[in-house]
């Protein structure tokens, strides 16, 4: 008997990158939390120091076009890595 298993990809844990709505880069960071469903709390990092700045809440929506990535080191040697 043949089962198909889905997976549900979390994303709290990931790293990436936002684009705006020109596909530029804007903000690089990691999903932190999931407070309500369809809500994420991201903590961004700072493009000159790399270090943590400032958290934020972002509705599912807007993230629909952002790069994600399993690790800091996978999106800091992404292409799209400014």
């Amino acid at each position: 008997m043949d089962e198909t298993v889905t997976k549900t990809e979390k994303l709290v844990g990931k790293y990436f990158h936002s684009a705006d709505e020109n596909n530029k880069v804007e903000w690089q960071g990691v999903v932190i939390g999931e407070p309500r469903a369809g809500w994420y709390l991201v903590q961004l990092f700072d493009w000159a120091s790399g270090e943590p700045s400032v958290e934020r809440l972002v509705p599912i929506e807007k993230m629909v076009g952002w790069l994600f990535y399993p690790d800091r080191d996978t999106m800091r040697s992404s292409s799209k890595y400014i």
